[in-house]
């Protein structure tokens, strides 16, 4: 009875110690459970990476939006592009405000008595020297000149001189006198500035009354169209003041040292 005894209670550990094995076992599995949790973890570490991947993917979102910034950076570039072509077209644009053209006779009056005045303009870029440049004045068809020098500094672009008969009746109107303004409709009058000459009125070796009213030489006052932005630099070319000249009547200074064209 006692062996008896001792095999049940033999058994019993036993079963105990199976029952503590598989309570060990539970928690294990608790921790495999755990552990499964990481095991799925891993799954929730791949949706993690996937979330990760889809975090990068942002990322690259953020690379887009980087890329979006390089948009930026292009839409920048362009700007310059468009502003450098704007400052070049405003360059471009700002030489032709001052420098649409040249230097050249813009009003020509040969009135009664010794009203007589010359208006030059500058349309070029850059100031002119006046100290450089003489008027020639052909009398009656003649061969020589008689040179008149001009004075009074410099000239600035889109500015305007005017020079007169030192009787002119007007002579506020005036930036310099001489008599040698004594033009009468037939005497070419020739401004040369530098050597060069840039502005040609009548034709020399001709003697005429050139052009007809109200576009005539003589007894009119005429203004250079504004399609005109350069002189007539050749001499003894035919002229026809017609041409390049709008006509005004006898003694009309309104417009004298006020150069209107756009």
């Amino acid at each position: 009875m006692q062996l008896r005894a001792s095999l049940v209670s033999s058994v019993v550990v036993s079963i105990a110690l199976v029952g503590c094995a598989t309570g060990l076992g539970g928690p294990t599995d608790g921790e495999g459970g755990a552990g499964g949790a990481p095991s799925s973890s891993p799954a929730t570490g791949t949706t993690t990476s996937s979330s990760g991947s889809t975090t990068s993917s942002a990322s690259g979102g953020g690379s887009t939006g980087e890329g979006g910034a390089g948009a930026t950076s292009t839409s920048s570039s362009s700007t310059t592009s468009a502003t450098s072509t704007s400052s070049s077209t405003t360059s471009s644009s700002t030489g032709s405000g001052g420098g649409t053209g040249d230097v050249f006779f813009s009003e020509y009056v040969e009135g009664t008595s010794n009203n007589k005045a010359l208006e030059i303009v500058n349309l070029r870029a850059t100031n002119l020297s006046l100290s450089s440049c003489v008027i020639e004045r052909y009398s009656n068809g003649g061969a020589t000149p008689t040179d008149i020098a001009l004075s009074g500094g410099s000239l600035p672009p889109g500015g305007v001189f005017v020079i007169c008969n030192s009787s002119f009746a007007q002579p506020g109107l005036c930036d310099q006198t001489n008599s040698g303004i004594n033009h009468n409709g037939d005497d070419a009058l020739v401004l040369v500035c530098g050597g060069t000459t840039l502005d040609v009125f009548g034709r020399v070796g001709e003697q005429l009354n050139w052009g007809n009213p109200p576009t005539s030489a003589i007894d009119a006052t005429l203004r250079r169209k504004c399609t005109v932005t350069a002189g007539d630099t050749n001499k003894f070319d035919a002229f026809d003041p017609a041409v390049q000249w709008n006509g005004h009547p006898v003694d009309t200074f309104s417009n004298l040292g006020l150069y209107d064209c756009p």
